[in-house]
């Protein structure tokens, strides 16, 4: 939802000046060109194309009073490090830091003939009106009756919303002035004035595309990204600077194309950048010969033993086969596995098998002598055995014996490895 705004009442007694004035007769405010220029392009570049972009500012204000009008003549920055984020809250140094600027600041004015008007602050968020942080800064350090707090809005068409307002020493309160000052960069000479106001909302209509600082001039002055920006807004680089220019060089000055890029962007990229490097780090030391074993013999020692490995044995003629799953946990790296032989006319015979034997799953031998029972034993840990055991039918009666000599299957009968 687009924000309404009412006409702004500027008048121009020359063809640099503007003046301001609020509805009630509260303050009329004279202000030059130039420095509504410069304060605008300090708190635009301040919320859209600093390296810190997204940042609220503030300054003093100051320059001659009269019955008629308050002349503003120029401003110098008020010293913030956003310890308490990007809003523009003092800390006590920094509130140390301005009494000093004030002290020193009234001096050098008193000799000029001028004096300290009062202070503006930049919003990124929420409304144009006074926080309580405001407010108390203004009572410690503006308490001056009619001192000003223009409390300035950037938009990214380049315009700056001003809701001004009038300190009232009786009531220690600060009055709100009508209607909105719009301080708006593409503003016409005195006889086409009131076109300025027009061609804000016909930018803000337009689509907007981000700020492109590579398009900037050198100079101080911040041009909005409206390809249709007259050349008589524009101040010409021999134009005198009012004073504080000094303290806006830092906003002033043009950042590069990184810039532009979100914070969050860049933090979600670190991320994943961190996240991709710890996973092939995690991979590759699970696949390592040395940290493999050591998270096997973890997890095998962890978990409890299978009930079963699914063991199976077949007597084909003369080739003895056994089977199993080699697939189980209880096969990952464990302290000795080995196959159990038991015949009814001999002594057992004990196979070990290594652990990759183990893993593949089966084992083959030639034998004549037909067991009674195989019997796979696994110790996965210690104090921890795994058993299984198949049992072969009983032999029947008219059945030939086996020759006394055969024999047992043993290591020395295994297939050669594949």
């Amino acid at each position: 939802m687009s924000e309404k705004r009412t006409p702004a009442e500027l008048e121009s007694l020359e063809a640099d000046q503007i003046v301001w004035a609020a509805s009630n007769g509260a303050v009329r405010i004279l202000a030059s060109k130039p420095l509504l220029e410069e304060i605008r392009a300090a708190v635009y570049r301040a919320r859209f194309g600093s390296r810190r972009a997204g940042v609220e500012v503030g300054g003093v204000l100051y320059g001659r009073r009269s019955p008629v009008a308050v002349d503003l003549r120029g401003w110098v920055s008020i010293e913030c490090d956003w310890s308490f984020g990007p809003s523009f809250h003092l800390s006590d140094r920094e509130q140390g830091t301005l009494a000093c600027l004030l002290d020193g600041l009234a001096e050098r004015l008193r000799s000029e003939g001028n004096e300290v008007l009062g202070w503006f602050v930049s919003r990124i968020r929420g409304e144009r009106a006074a926080t309580p942080f405001d407010i108390d800064l203004h009572q410690h350090f503006f308490s001056t009756t009619g001192s000003l707090l223009l409390v300035l809005q950037p938009r990214r068409e380049g315009d700056v919303w001003t809701a001004v307002h009038v300190y009232d020493s009786a009531s220690r309160q600060l009055a709100p002035c009508d209607p909105l000052w719009v301080i708006d960069p593409a503003q016409l000479p005195a006889a086409e004035r009131h076109a300025a106001s027009s061609a804000a909302v016909a930018r803000r209509g337009r689509a907007r595309t981000f700020f492109d600082e590579r398009q900037q001039p050198t100079g101080d002055a911040i041009l909005p990204p409206s390809p249709a920006f007259p050349a008589a807004a524009r101040p010409s680089g021999n134009a005198r600077q009012p004073r504080g220019s000094r303290a806006a060089a830092p906003l002033s000055q043009l950042g590069s194309a990184w810039d532009s890029v979100p914070h969050n962007v860049w933090l979600l990229l670190a991320l994943g950048i961190v996240l991709t490097i710890g996973g092939a780090a995690w991979l590759w030391l699970f696949q390592s010969d040395v940290v493999r074993p050591l998270l096997l013999r973890w997890t095998s020692s962890a978990s409890a033993p299978p009930r079963s490995v699914l063991l199976t044995a077949k007597l084909d003629r003369d080739r003895l086969s056994v089977e199993w799953d080699g697939r189980s946990s209880v096969f990952l790296n464990p302290m000795s596995v080995e196959l159990v032989f038991e015949f009814a006319a001999a002594p057992p015979t004990r196979v070990p098998l290594r652990p990759d034997e183990a893993q593949r799953g089966y084992f083959t031998t030639l034998t004549s002598l037909p067991p009674s029972r195989v019997t796979m034993i696994v110790i996965p840990a210690p104090e921890r055995e795994f058993k299984q055991t198949v049992s072969f039918p009983a032999a029947e009666s008219g059945a030939p014996a086996a020759p006394a000599a055969a024999a047992p299957p043993g290591p020395s009968n295994r297939p050669p490895k594949r």
